[in-house]
C-alpha cells in the first residue's frame, strides 16, 4: 500500500516537471523575441573611406573613429569625414586609430605613426635603419606618454620623433601587444618572452 502511494506521488511530480517544461518551452521564443537588436549597415556607398576595417576608437565627443585598407574616417552618426594620403598621413593602409587624453589622434599606418590635432596632421621622425615604419599599436600611460608597436618593437614618442625603447634595456624581442594597466602603467607582451610591466622607470 505504502508503495502505490510512493508511486503516486512521483507520478504527480512528474506531471509537474513536464508542465513546467511546456511552459517553459512556450514562454521561451517571447523571451528571444525581446532581446532583438538593431543593427545598420555602413558601406562605401554611405561615405566609409573603405570597407576593410581594421580598429575602432571613440573621441570624447562621442565620434567614431575608423581605421582602414584606404585611410582613416571619423563618424559623427549622420556624416564621414575622410583622411588619407592626399590629407598629409604617411599611407592610406591604417592598422590603428587611438584618442589620447587631450582628444589627439594618432594613426598607426604601415607606412608610418601620424597625429592630428585639431584639423592639422604631423608624422613622426624614425631611426634611419628603420625601413618602412609599420606602426600595430597606440597607447598613452598614466604619465601622458605615447608608446606605439613599430616593426614589432617599442618606441616612446617625444617632441617630433619616436625613439626605441629596449625592455630590461637588452631585450630587443618581438613585441605583440602593449596594455595599460589600471594603474596607468605600461605592459609590453613579448613574443616567447612573457609580459612585462614598466614601474618607475624599470621593467
Amino acid at each position: 500500500m505504502m508503495q502505490k502511494i510512493f508511486t503516486g506521488n512521483n507520478d504527480h511530480g512528474k506531471a509537474k516537471l513536464l508542465l513546467l517544461c511546456v511552459a517553459f518551452f512556450l514562454f521561451f521564443p517571447l523571451l528571444s523575441q525581446a532581446q532583438k537588436y538593431n543593427f545598420t549597415h555602413y558601406d562605401i556607398e554611405d561615405g566609409l573611406i573603405q570597407s576593410q576595417v581594421n580598429n575602432l576608437s571613440l573621441d570624447n565627443q562621442h565620434r567614431l573613429w575608423i581605421a582602414t585598407y584606404g585611410g582613416a574616417c571619423r563618424f559623427d552618426g549622420k556624416e564621414f569625414t575622410s583622411w588619407a594620403r592626399q590629407n598629409g598621413m604617411p599611407g592610406n593602409f591604417v592598422n590603428s586609430v587611438f584618442i589620447d587624453k587631450s582628444d589627439n589622434v594618432w594613426f598607426g599606418t604601415q607606412s608610418g605613426l601620424a597625429k592630428l590635432t585639431g584639423k592639422k596632421i604631423s608624422t613622426f621622425k624614425l631611426p634611419a635603419d628603420m625601413g618602412v615604419g609599420r606602426v600595430r599599436n597606440v597607447v598613452q600611460d598614466g604619465n601622458g606618454t605615447i608608446w606605439a608597436i613599430i616593426n614589432s618593437r617599442l618606441f616612446k614618442v617625444k617632441g617630433n620623433s619616436a625613439n626605441e625603447v629596449w625592455v630590461r634595456d637588452t631585450i630587443r624581442g618581438t613585441l605583440s601587444c602593449l596594455f595599460i594597466h589600471r594603474s596607468g602603467r605600461l605592459m609590453a607582451s613579448l613574443y616567447r618572452r612573457g609580459l612585462y610591466i614598466l614601474d618607475h622607470g624599470r621593467w
